[in-house]
Formats: structure tokens, sequence, C-alpha cells
């Protein structure tokens, strides 16, 4: 509609990129604003920037106000991301983590597919934005349902509303909470984290202070720009493989499917760790496959691609657990926060990376040659990182760096 091809084909890509900077700039912001004013809040406010900015773009009338909004839906989309993930493994025990962790995925696949579908009957642009963008509204009438992070609670000293939340959910049918020892344990708690932490507010550069934080961030932020650049990058190279767009999108989107409970049943047998090493080794792998294939067999270089796909989405699954697990509540969500400030650089990079392939004399062997490098560097850094499986989550600096 706005004529972006030949000269102006680089304007496509950067429309695409627009998005993806607005996550960037929200993955900057969000942490700090979810560890002060709490998980629910932020997830609420960005789910209505997002309905707003969604809605606005599928009546934009020319190319920069479409990329202004998209810029918009970037931030939205983040912005609920990072503290509902935070906020569902801060509502779970131990033992539980892995199961809450898998079932978000479960149900952001399920929305991939459904948004497929919706795509595929619905081709007018407009039309499938401005209705995909009523999805946003389902969300609004759990507010008063979804009870804010005990964790969270505890670590801001809001004692009473962390108590009544854990009264309300805790406990079984047959043997409830006692309201007096509850209390009880949440005061020592909330004690020994005055104890050790200084008073000062928590922020970023936190994470570089000390050994084990600066390890740990440096590692993992890696990882997950890794993980998001290579997880965007296959999704966009679609165009450049043989076969239907729809169906190889379809066959992308649900590889993930039963990738879920062999991450869910690796997660539990061997670990976090490994299972990543492992998947993001695969990954590699299948990136030197589509290297050394002949371009005249399309359909095995596709088949290789969603393969890559695949083991990159099992990494996905991986990455916010091991974010989440590894650092501690007072700082969790600014980690969570500068980990995906970082991986949205890969989401920037992705459009270029797919544009390159298209280039004269350039073919996706290029950019794929410079993923498997990537990976490889990714899955060596995991030996720096230690298993979360079953370990209990840290509330302050100190008690991790201990």
């Amino acid at each position: 509609q706005w004529n972006l091809i030949c000269e102006k084909a680089h304007f496509s890509a950067a429309v695409q990129m627009t998005m993806f900077v607005g996550m960037l700039f929200t993955a900057i912001v969000v942490g700090p604003l979810s560890d002060r004013f709490g998980r629910k809040i932020c997830v609420f406010a960005s789910m209505a920037v997002l309905f707003l900015a969604s809605l606005g773009s599928s009546f934009a009338n020319s190319v920069w106000l479409f990329g202004s909004l998209r810029f918009l839906v970037g931030c939205g989309v983040l912005g609920v991301l990072l503290p509902q993930y935070t906020h569902s493994l801060e509502i779970l025990g131990p033992k539980w983590r892995t199961y809450g962790a898998n079932m978000v995925e479960v149900f952001w696949i399920t929305s991939a597919m459904l948004s497929l579908m919706v795509a595929y009957f619905i081709r007018e642009w407009r039309t499938l934005l401005w209705v995909s963008s009523l999805s946003c509204l389902g969300l609004f009438p759990f507010y008063r349902v979804i009870p804010r992070s005990p964790r969270w609670l505890v670590a801001n000293g809001l004692l009473d509303e962390a108590l009544e939340i854990l009264m309300k959910f805790g406990g079984k049918k047959d043997k409830p909470a006692d309201p007096v020892k509850l209390r009880a344990l949440l005061e020592e708690v909330r004690a020994c984290q005055l104890a050790k932490e200084v008073k000062e507010r928590h922020t970023p550069v936190d994470l570089y202070r000390t050994p084990k934080m600066r390890k740990w961030t440096a590692i993992l932020s890696y990882n997950w720009f890794v993980t998001n650049l290579l997880t965007q990058a296959f999704y966009l190279f679609i165009t450049s493989l043989a076969g239907n767009m729809y169906l190889n999108t379809l066959l992308m989107i649900s590889v993930g499917y039963p990738f879920i409970p062999l991450v869910w049943f690796l997660q539990l047998r061997i670990g976090r760790r490994l299972t990543y090493a492992m998947f993001i080794t695969l990954a590699t792998c299948f990136c030197l496959m589509i290297i050394v294939t002949p371009p005249d067999n399309g359909m095995l270089i596709t088949a290789f691609a969603i393969c890559g796909s695949a083991f990159t989405y099992g990494t996905y699954c991986l990455i916010y657990v091991m974010f989440a697990e590894l650092f501690p509540t007072v700082i969790r969500n600014t980690a969570l926060s500068t980990g995906s400030t970082v991986a949205r650089l890969g989401n920037v990079l992705a459009p270029f990376m797919a544009t390159m392939a298209h280039l004269p004399g350039i073919s996706l062997k290029l950019p794929i040659g410079i993923f498997a490098g990537l990976t490889l560097m990714a899955a060596i850094g995991t030996y720096w990182i230690p298993e979360t499986k079953l370990a209990p989550m840290h509330q302050t600096i100190e008690e991790a760096e201990s």
C-alpha cells in the first residue's frame, strides 16, 4: 500500500524493526517499574497500551504513523510479558515452577496458532489488526481475581496483604494454613531481608557490582540475545524457504507443542542447564546442516530450518526460567528486564538478517553461518551457570552471593 519495494525496500525491515525497538525500550524500564510498583499493575497498564496501539495501527494512514504505533505495540507486548512471567513463577513453589513456566509457553503457542488461523482467513491487514487487538479486552475482567505476588509484597514490607493472599490460596483443603505461624514466618523472612540488604533502591547497576551477579547477567543475557535473534530470524526466513508460507509457519509454530512436554521432562530429569546446553547445541547442528545442503534441495533446507527453529524454541522456554530462578527477589524483574533489553537487540537485528538473504550475491547460508557461530558460543557459556532445579529462590543479593 505504501510502495515499500525496490529503492524503498529497506523501509519494510525498518517498520518491522520499530516494534522490537519498542520492546527494547520497555525492557529497560519495565523491570525497575515492576520491582517498584508491582507485577500486577505493570501487566494491566501495559495491556491497555497494547490494546490502544494495536487498534490505532489498523487505522494508520502513513508509514510513519504506522511505525510509531507499532513501537507502542512493542512496548505493550513486553510490558505484559516480563512482569506476568515473573509473577507466574513467584507464586509457585520449587516443585511447581517447571510446570508453571511450561504452561505459560502452552498459551503462547496456542495464541500463535490462533493468530495464524485468523491471518489465513483475514488477508486484509487492517481488518486483521483490529480483530487481533480485541483479544486484549479478555484480560481486564480478571483484574480483581488475580492476586499480587506475595514474594513482592513481603520484599516491600506489605505483610498484611501477603498474609491475606497466602491464607486464601495457601494450605490444603484438609489442612489450612495457620495464620499466626504464617504471620510469624513472614515477619521473620522480612527481618532477614532487612538485616542483609543495603538501605537503597536496587537498579540495573547492582547486577554488575558483585561477581556472581555480573557473571550470570553477562552469560544469560548473551544467551537470551542469541535465542531471540534465531527465533525471530527463522520466522522471517519463511519467505526464503521452499514450500507454502502458511504451511511452513504452521509447522514452525506447531512443533512447539511436542517440545513443551519434552522440555518439561528433561528439566525435571537432568535440570535446566544441561537441557538448555543440549538444545542450543542441536540448533547449532541444524544451522550447519543448512549450510552444507545444496541450494537445489530446497525442501530439505526447509526441514532443517523447521528443526532448528524447534530447538531454538526449546531454549526460549528455558531462558526465562533460568533468569527468574537464579536472581533474587529484590532485583529479579530488573534482571529479567536487563536480559530482555539485550535480547531485544536480537529482535531488532533479525529483520535485517532476513533482508541480507535476499541481497544480490548473498544466500541464506551467510546469516545461517553467523547464527551457527553465535549458538556455539552460547552453548559453551552455559558451563558457568549453576543449576537451579528445585533450588530455593533467593530473596536478596547478599543471599545469592553467599
